[in-house]
Parts: C-alpha cells; sequence; structure tokens
C-alpha cells in the first residue's frame, strides 16, 4: 500500500481486505498522508 501511495497516478490494490482487518485505522492514517482511497468489489474479477 505504502507503494501505491508513492506511485505516480492511480493504482489498484487486490486483497487490501487483509491490511485492512490486520491494522487498526489504516485507511485513517494514510488519508491522512494525503491518499485518496475507494472501495470496489473484487467479485467477477478475473485475476
Amino acid at each position: 500500500m505504502l507503494a501505491a501511495l508513492a506511485a505516480p497516478g492511480a493504482s489498484r490494490i487486490h486483497g487490501a481486505h487483509h491490511v485492512r482487518r490486520g491494522y487498526a485505522n489504516i485507511e485513517e492514517k494514510f488519508r491522512g498522508l494525503g491518499a485518496e482511497l475507494t472501495h470496489v468489489s473484487e467479485e467477477g474479477v478475473a485475476g
């Protein structure tokens, strides 16, 4: 997630639910660093 925050442009992170459940308030912490987060369902996504 940190690499996505540092990368130019938009990034998509698959399986982010693992990070969200492992770190308290991680989304708020990244928003505090300037991240714009959007949740998108991974159902039906080929990978």
